[in-house]
This record gives C-alpha cells, sequence and structure tokens, in this order.
C-alpha cells in the first residue's frame, strides 16, 4: 500500500510540479474570486447590496469592488 501512495505521489509532483497541501478533515479551502466571475455581495438577511453612490471609486454591490463588464 506504501509503494501504490508513493507512485502516485510522484505521478502528482510531475503533473503539478509540487506535491498537494494536505487538508485537515473539515477545513476549507480559500475561496477567491476571480476577474472572469463577479458575484453579488449580500446584506445579513441574504438580500442583495445596494451601491454606495457617495463611493466613486468602490461599488458596494458587487463582491471585490467592481461591477463586471456589460455584454453588447
Amino acid at each position: 500500500m506504501a509503494k501504490i501512495e508513493e507512485t502516485l505521489k510522484d505521478i502528482l509532483d510531475i503533473i503539478w510540479g509540487t506535491e498537494p497541501k494536505k487538508r485537515l478533515k473539515g477545513e476549507r479551502v480559500p475561496y477567491t474570486l476571480s476577474d472572469t466571475y463577479k458575484k453579488r455581495a449580500r446584506d445579513k438577511r441574504g438580500r442583495y447590496k445596494g451601491d454606495d453612490k457617495s463611493t466613486k471609486d468602490v461599488n458596494e454591490a458587487w463582491i471585490g469592488g467592481k461591477a463586471p463588464k456589460k455584454k453588447v
């Protein structure tokens, strides 16, 4: 069994370049939003937040502070 695990680790090292990080049971993976995927911000009740018009550089209605580009 140990030989199989060692071989699997070698294969994963070849594919990804490094050994994958082991997670503890119940540990959550940190979730980051990329620029291609945007998600609406919600309040404590689960409803959508609105944008505060007094802040020109940040859009509070979207996680990350920027709204996605509109499709034409």
